[in-house]
């Protein structure tokens, strides 16, 4: 996390992904175990064949997007290759974000490498940093102060 006065970003993967503190990982909630590792998860998020999904849809950050609300500027990664949270969930997220009128500052990147981290080695790593840092000045104007952490 990082954070200024009148600004804020925030980073994470996989279960540590959040907006406005719903779970991002496995976005569209009654689809994810039906792709690769997700039938795993049900113990612990629940089975949306089930009367788990009247609980389930509630926190589904996809389920609950609103076309009235005004989100921030979002940055969406994945990676083709990623073997536990497949990358259909981000684009499904990117795509209704779109279909509801929301995309005019939502940015996805996806890297047709790396692995369930988005990046196969520290030359990846790197640029997904950079990609990131990137987003936060053109977004929030983070270039103001980051020169000072």
């Amino acid at each position: 996390m990082w954070k200024e006065s009148t600004m804020a970003g925030a980073e994470g993967g996989a279960c540590e992904a959040s907006a406005e503190g719903v779970d991002m990982s496995r976005m569209r909630r009654e689809r994810f175990h039906k792709l690769l590792a997700g039938a795993s998860w049900m113990a612990e998020y629940g089975n949306p064949d089930t009367d788990d999904w009247n609980f389930m849809k509630r926190y589904s950050a996809y389920h609950n997007l609103d076309p009235d609300a005004k989100y921030p500027p979002f940055l969406m990664t994945t990676s083709t290759r990623d073997d536990r949270v497949h990358p259909y969930h981000a684009r499904a997220f990117v795509k209704r974000l779109a279909e509801i009128g929301k995309a005019e500052s939502v940015f996805y990147y996806e890297n047709i490498e790396g692995g369930h981290g988005g990046a196969a080695d520290s030359k990846q790593q790197a640029f997904m940093t950079i990609l990131y840092i990137e987003f936060l000045k053109k977004t929030i104007g983070a270039h103001k102060t980051l020169g000072k952490l």
